[in-house]
């Protein structure tokens, strides 16, 4: 279920962007490089930040991106309860530490055919 937008975070991302910095995200507990801001991707249209409860309550600030490096899947596809319509999920963990970072969203008969979810918890920022 999605809840809300963060046009806070999202509109410093847009300004860093415009002026040519640049923030990697990197994971928080092993600080290896996982995701770049220039690969943010709006998927149907909304923000690139956004809040998602999971079934059990469980509330996640999610980041859409193109490509991210440094993860593995965890998981099998699975279609119940995603939060993205037409696009199972499969969980994605650091390659390093194994620490849960978001999922991957495949589908290849959609546009886009397949995204990132990262938890913005799971992550430290870094500029540069």
């Amino acid at each position: 279920m999605l809840l809300d937008l963060l046009p806070t975070e999202s509109t410093q991302h847009l300004k860093e962007r415009k002026q040519g910095g640049s923030i990697r995200w990197l994971c928080k507990d092993c600080h290896t490089p996982i995701a770049d801001h220039r690969h943010l991707i709006s998927v149907d249209g909304a923000s690139p930040y956004r809040v998602f409860q999971n079934p059990v309550g469980i509330l996640f600030t999610i980041l859409t991106l193109t490509q991210c490096q440094s993860v593995s899947d965890c998981s099998p596809e699975i279609w119940e309860n995603t939060w993205f319509p037409g696009y199972p999920w499969v969980i994605l963990n650091c390659s390093v530490c194994n620490t849960h970072l978001g999922w991957r969203y495949p589908n290849p008969e959609k546009t886009p055919s397949e995204f990132f979810g990262l938890v913005r918890d799971h992550l430290v920022e870094a500029k540069g």
